[in-house]
């Protein structure tokens, strides 16, 4: 599973996962207390497949999901990156509408994503073989939330699964993961 906060309603989304050998296409959201806490979990529109060991990416006001595996025993890589308006008030329970569908060139999973300056990216992960990724794909995102063709972009060093992305100050940060069982210590950055 994977989680974003919606910091226009004030809620967390929570989409796919896995239940037993099952991958999921839920996709549930809580609103967050001011104290820290969570309220009840709502269910709103699901995933178009079933996912697990995907990215997912809050920008602008649309929630976006970025391969992971798919399909009921989880072993299919998927391509599929799906985009979602997300409800702009707290008032709507953090709901999410009617996905949309494009695709990476690519199957993969165990990859990270941020969105920066209108732009999505995918970060490492794993291919369907099994080989660790040290591609960055980017695509534009536009103003109605669509997500055009995506492209390869500068590779980083060390391919990796499961790495932390952030963006800061104009710079995408990546860290840790791993490969095999090496796993990563080092921080890679890049305007």
């Amino acid at each position: 599973m994977a989680a974003i906060v919606n910091p226009d309603a004030g809620t967390v989304i929570v989409t796919g996962g896995l239940s037993g050998t099952a991958n999921l296409t839920t996709v549930e959201s809580a609103i967050l207390a001011g104290d820290g806490g969570v309220g009840a979990w709502l269910a709103t529109t699901p995933l178009p497949t079933e996912r697990n060991d995907h990215a997912s990416v809050g920008f602008n006001g649309f929630i976006y999901v970025l391969g992971g595996r798919g399909g009921a025993t989880g072993g299919t890589y998927t391509n599929n990156v799906n985009a979602a308006p997300m409800a702009p008030g707290s008032q709507d329970g953090g709901m999410v509408g009617t996905w949309l569908t494009t695709f990476l060139p690519t199957g993969q999973s165990a990859n990270t994503g941020v969105a920066n300056n209108g732009f999505l990216y995918s970060i490492g992960g794993l291919s369907f073989s099994a080989t660790y990724l040290n591609e960055v794909r980017v695509a534009t995102i536009a103003a109605n939330g669509s997500v055009g063709t995506f492209s390869q972009t500068t590779a980083f060093t060390g391919p990796r699964a499961d790495p932390a992305a952030v963006v800061y100050n104009g710079f995408h940060n990546l860290a840790g993961g791993g490969a095999g069982t090496a796993s990563r210590n080092d921080v890679k950055y890049a305007p």
